[in-house]
């Protein structure tokens, strides 16, 4: 079972808006899969193409970038291209897919969190920051190998686990991360350290610095995803 430490520094909660994002229902729900993001090489976003096409399932790729061609040129009908999406597409988009992938490995990875926050599973690499994001059995499922083979695998288990994945257990979990709770753990935590800090001799400031770093998002043990 492997563990990630997480560094607080990679966390980009001042970025992330869950609240912005809508919860989506059952009778919204489309069969297509979403995958967003730049389209550059460590994103393996290729992966995804590779194994949507070989399972002839829908997939919507949301970006641009230099790999769009090469990309475009090795999918099958079932994938569709959308370019730079404006950020109501990309949230409708989101509110609407069966799940998220994400094959690449990122320090921390906005785009899942807004997957959770509108209320989609999250098909990840279990490596980087989906680690610390994606719950798997709860938010999403993880997968060990950074393969098309192993995102098949990840897809079919999926399927058949669906009905656990509680879009409002993954709209909550997304809140945790959102820009507001950030800013009050850190403003709670600097009025802590600042307190202690005043009672303290002056050689034990730093101990009280040192108690500026909040707790990071929970570790998830990496799950191996084949049946």
């Amino acid at each position: 079972m492997l563990r990630r430490e997480t560094s607080f520094s990679k966390f980009p909660g001042h970025k992330i808006r869950a609240l912005w994002f809508s919860l989506s229902s059952r009778k919204q729900k489309s069969a297509i899969y979403l995958c967003a993001g730049q389209l550059v090489g460590y994103k393996r976003v290729d992966l995804a193409v590779e194994a949507f096409t070989r399972m002839g399932k829908r997939l919507v790729v949301i970006g641009e970038g230099p790999e769009r061609a090469r990309l475009q040129a090795m999918a099958g009908p079932t994938i569709s291209f959308l370019g730079r999406a404006p950020f109501d597409v990309l949230r409708e988009s989101l509110a609407r897919c069966r799940a998220l992938v994400f094959p690449g490995e990122e320090d921390f990875g906005i785009v899942p969190v807004e997957a959770m926050a509108s209320g989609r599973p999250v098909l990840a690499y279990g490596r980087g920051g989906a680690m610390d994001t994606v719950v798997p059995g709860v938010t999403g499922l993880l997968f060990e190998r950074q393969t098309a083979d192993d995102i098949v695998a990840t897809v079919e288990r999926f399927e058949r686990e669906e009905t656990r994945f509680d879009s409002f257990v993954l709209r909550r979990h997304a809140t945790a991360f959102d820009a507001s709770v950030f800013k009050r753990r850190m403003g709670a935590l600097v009025e802590e350290a600042l307190a202690a800090s005043a009672r303290l001799p002056v050689d034990d400031i730093a101990i009280a610095r040192s108690r500026l770093a909040p707790a990071a998002p929970a570790r998830v043990p990496l799950v191996a995803t084949a049946p």
